[in-house]
């Protein structure tokens, strides 16, 4: 994963206030995880609802920024709970 062009991706769709905080690598996607620069993961203002990570599909080498309804209606959900 090219944590440079994933952070640009959040940069140019969320905005510059939020980082990289966590990566997870699967066999099929890689996983960035962002939250905001002034607040933890768990202060309500430190997410953004709707929103999910950036996912490198490594079969396609795309890189996409999730919605809260892709991470449901894909097959990106079962990756979650194989982190568990």
């Amino acid at each position: 994963m090219d944590i440079k062009k994933v952070q640009n991706l959040i940069n140019e769709t969320v905005g510059q206030n939020y980082l990289i905080y966590e990566i997870d690598d699967f066999d099929k996607y890689t996983f960035a995880h962002y939250k905001h620069r002034d607040y933890d993961i768990d202060d309500q203002r430190g997410r953004l609802v709707g929103v999910g990570p950036v996912v490198l599909i490594k079969e396609t080498g795309e890189y996409r920024l999730l919605s809260s309804a892709e991470m449901v209606t894909g097959d990106y959900l079962e990756y979650f709970y194989k982190k568990s």
